[in-house]
């Protein structure tokens, strides 16, 4: 997507009201441009293919397909969508599902204001971690809590600087400046953590990273870099 081009987003949600409440906060934001809406999981899809938007906001329980296999089908066709999911549970199991479908982070409905709305889809396009908040964090611990440690004992100290900087939410660019690497370097970095940890996306990484505490404190992980 060329910098002066608007976010594309396709809004997915049996209810009218959510999908005119979205369009309305979204249509007074001269870079994000609401180019399609779904009342079902299967629509989605069929206009995913049709529309191409860069982001969907997805409901997980929609009609004929539910957003979980919604979002699978996509992720599978078009990785490069960045999939929002906007929620009313916590409940663990779905949560898990989502994100191993490949949802880039959650919003929990009724408490997303316009401004997190916004920021949260211009995270999800600049690939930093868009992660639950606290409902859905305390599912995530449920989850992963339950599931042996994963494979982060295999990442490399200059991985696991990386994963530090991802936890904190920088970007590509960012990790590049602070550590002194090429983006390509840290693109090639990123892909190696998501696959030592059996991960799809950033997000799901920085939730197991802070679970499993698979970085070290941000004080101690920051003055290494300093050294």
């Amino acid at each position: 997507m060329a910098a002066h081009e608007p976010i594309r987003i396709l809004v997915v949600d049996d209810d009218e009201l959510v999908r005119r409440g979205v369009r309305n906060v979204l249509s007074a934001v001269p870079d994000i441009q609401v180019v399609g809406e779904a009342d079902n999981g299967q629509k989605a899809v069929d206009l995913s293919r049709r529309l191409r938007p860069d982001v969907v906001l997805m409901d997980l329980k929609l009609p004929e397909l539910d957003g979980v296999m919604a979002t699978g089908l996509i992720r599978r066709e078009l990785p490069s969508v960045r999939i929002l999911i906007m929620t009313a549970f916590n409940d663990r199991d779905i949560v898990s599902s989502a994100l191993q479908a490949g949802a880039s982070g959650f919003l929990i409905k009724g408490r997303f204001q316009g401004d997190t709305l916004r920021r949260t889809i211009r995270d999800a396009m600049s690939q930093s971690p868009v992660l639950a908040p606290e409902a859905i964090m305390s599912a995530l611990v449920a989850v992963f809590g339950e599931k042996p440690p994963p494979l982060g004992h295999d990442l490399s100290s200059r991985e696991r600087q990386v994963l530090g900087l991802l936890v904190q939410g920088s970007k590509n660019s960012e990790i590049a400046r602070a550590l002194e690497i090429t983006e390509a370097t840290v693109a090639a970095h990123v892909t190696s953590i998501l696959r030592k940890l059996d991960v799809c996306n950033r997000s799901h990484a920085v939730a197991l990273a802070l679970i499993h505490h698979l970085v070290p404190p941000e004080e101690n992980w920051r003055s290494k870099l300093e050294v």
